[in-house]
């Protein structure tokens, strides 16, 4: 079934076998930035929830229909609200139901396409909960957010003037955390970083459950095995290599009795001549 999406400017239709796959700076530029600035955003692909509240990362994935087809690497994307510690207003509270969102490293700065100005960051967490084994790691989240300096210049892109990239991927239908202080450490560089109480933030979850698992791993061996083609083929290379030397080494010996039998043939001939 065929997903029809309002833009600004004409209807836009997703073939239902398509994927929706935009890059992390549309994703930045033409839905979070829309969202904050009050205009609407080309695609309901992208819906609102509050995921640092009650529920859990399943419950919000079943609410959404995350599981609705076999697709294994399926996503869904949120637009939803950071929320700060009590009395705090750089202390992020992570919880998320009975666990947390545990950032993994400092955020990336996602760039405008060919350029080097920094639109926004993104940063990589995961559900973090020790009292739950089975959940615990199976949900990542990805969080962009605006960079407010780029904002507060305005070198950013209306959404007018593009329609974002809707992808063709052809496929068959079918903490301890909670504390995070909002610096240029753990953000990823950039000054103005502040996120304000009632700005959204856009963020990507991922099911990172036994088949995402065992696909990595499938592709961890498949890239084992490829070094190993290559550390072979460096072995045969050097092989070669060496059996060059040696023969070059023979081609030396040789030349060096050329040169002997040439000096004989020399000394003789002084000889014959006297």
């Amino acid at each position: 079934m065929a997903v029809t999406v309002k833009n600004y400017c004409m209807n836009y239709t997703i073939p239902g076998a398509y994927k929706f796959h935009p890059t992390d700076e549309e994703l930045v530029l033409f839905y979070l930035r829309d969202k904050n600035r009050g205009g609407p955003v080309p695609s309901d692909t992208v819906k609102e929830c509050d995921l640092y509240g009650s529920k859990e990362p399943w419950e919000i994935w079943e609410m959404f229909d995350g599981g609705r087809d076999n697709v294994e690497d399926h996503e869904l994307y949120f637009f939803t609200k950071i929320k700060y510690k009590k009395n705090s207003s750089i202390r992020i509270e992570r919880r998320v139901g009975s666990g947390s969102w545990k950032s993994e490293r400092a955020a990336d700065e996602v760039h405008k396409r060919g350029t080097k100005i920094c639109i926004g960051y993104k940063k990589r967490f995961h559900y973090f909960n020790e009292n739950n084994p089975e959940q615990n790691g199976g949900w990542i989240m990805h969080e962009y957010r605006i960079n407010q300096e780029d904002e507060s210049h305005g070198t950013g892109t209306s959404t007018s003037s593009r329609i974002p990239q809707i992808r063709g991927i052809v496929e068959e239908e079918g903490q301890e955390g909670g504390r995070e202080s909002m610096n240029k450490e753990n953000i990823g560089g950039g000054s103005d970083l502040k996120v304000q109480s009632n700005e959204y933030v856009l963020c990507r979850i991922i099911k990172n459950g036994p088949e995402r698992k065992k696909n990595f791993q499938r592709y961890a061996d498949e890239i084992v095995d490829d070094a190993n083609a290559i550390v072979d083929n460096a072995d045969e290379i050097v092989d070669d290599a060496n059996a060059i030397v040696d023969n070059a080494d023979e081609i030396v010996d040789d030349a060096d009795a050329i040169v002997d039998n040439t000096d004989e043939i020399v000394d003789d001939t002084d000889i014959v001549k006297h």
